[in-house]
């Protein structure tokens, strides 16, 4: 197993990089990648700590499968649509 910081601040790094990277800003993210990609296990709390940091998002809810395969509806899949320095560019 990969040793990864698990501190709020490294999964929220991770997260941006995630949402950042040209490879997967397009596809978004969902609870059931998060947890598998970047060890984050509580997504929510993370776009929130980022929304809080002045970071925006956009959503849709999606049908997805957990790690188990089992489907679930109302899975949230996030984008970032914009950072602090974005936004007070444009203010």
């Amino acid at each position: 197993m990969t040793n990864r910081n698990l501190s709020a601040s490294a999964q929220a790094r991770r997260l941006l990089a995630f949402l950042t990277s040209p490879e997967t800003s397009q596809k978004g993210i969902n609870r059931f990648e998060a947890e598998q990609h970047l060890t984050i296990c509580h997504l929510a709390r993370r776009i929130l700590d980022l929304k809080q940091s002045g970071y925006s998002f956009t959503w849709c809810n999606e049908k997805s499968a957990d790690l188990a395969g089992h489907e679930h509806c109302g899975i949230r899949r996030y984008w970032l649509t914009g950072s602090p320095k974005q936004e007070q560019q444009t203010s």
